[in-house]
Parts: C-alpha cells; sequence; structure tokens
C-alpha cells in the first residue's frame, strides 16, 4: 500500500516516513488512508465470502462473532480427567 502511495506521489518511501514522523497532519491523513484501505479489503473478504469462499467466511465469522465462532481448546488428563501440572523450580528459585 505505502509503495503504490509513494509511486503515485512520485516520493520515496523513505520521504513518505520521513514525512510521517513530523507532521501530525500528515500522520494523520496517512492512518485515514491506511483505515479506507483497511475497510475496502474487509469489503471484498465480505463478497468472497458470500460467494461460497469457506475460508473468506470462517475467517469473518471468527472475527465478527468471536464469542461463537472462536476456537477453543480443552486439554484433559487421561478419561476427560482434569490435568494437573506441576512446576519443579530449582533449590535457588524458592524464596
Amino acid at each position: 500500500m505505502v509503495g503504490e502511495a509513494c509511486r503515485a506521489a512520485h516520493i520515496s518511501r523513505k520521504t513518505a516516513y520521513e514525512w510521517r514522523e513530523r507532521d501530525e497532519a500528515f500522520r494523520k491523513e496517512w492512518d485515514q488512508a491506511v483505515e479506507a484501505g483497511l475497510d475496502g479489503l474487509e469489503a471484498a473478504l465480505i463478497e468472497r465470502g458470500k460467494k461460497r469462499d469457506t475460508t473468506a467466511a470462517i475467517f469473518i465469522l471468527k472475527h465478527r462473532r468471536p464469542e461463537i465462532y472462536r476456537e477453543r481448546h480443552e486439554v484433559t488428563g487421561r478419561d476427560g480427567a482434569p490435568l494437573i501440572a506441576q512446576i519443579y523450580l530449582p533449590d535457588n528459585a524458592r524464596s
């Protein structure tokens, strides 16, 4: 994204990053441009998800509704019993 913008503006990436560092107004515009780009990317991903792209759909659901679609990992001991962890510290680490 940054490279494309720099080519369009006929400036180097180094110059763009220097301006971003020094100029608050430039930094705000930069951040707004990044957000606009991410909005477009998100919209494209949603369209892919609606057109039977299962991976895109899963990604969107995990992000937008994590309370339902987040991955859950449960670790248990033998026959589903609770897993008991024992931590051994060297003698010099004990207080």
